[in-house]
């Protein structure tokens, strides 16, 4: 004969009614993170796309003020742009 304690053989039931409660509840903390972090993510989207729409207009407005100063000017517009090479070559020479 084999020697089975009794208090074993009860106790398992309520440890498993025990862990399965808790797997339950780590499923539905899951499922609320996961409603919050899509939330969250809308949210991003809709700032990020309310930002790309004010750079762009902002880009465009500075593009067309250069496009019209160089239509105006278009000797100081290649000097200044001859300048810029010059000194953005000689910061990488001295690298």
């Amino acid at each position: 004969m084999a020697f089975q304690p009794k208090a074993h053989n009860d106790m398992f039931p309520r440890f498993k009614d025990e862990v399965s409660k808790e797997i339950s509840g780590v499923g539905e903390d899951a499922t609320a993170v996961m409603h919050n972090f899509g939330k969250k993510v809308e949210g991003g989207t809709t700032t990020l796309s309310k930002a790309h729409t004010a750079v762009t207009a902002g880009a465009k407005k500075y593009a067309q003020g250069t496009y019209g100063y160089v239509r105006a000017n278009p000797w100081k517009a290649a000097g200044i742009a001859a300048i810029a090479s010059v000194v953005i070559g000689f910061l990488l020479s001295r690298r």
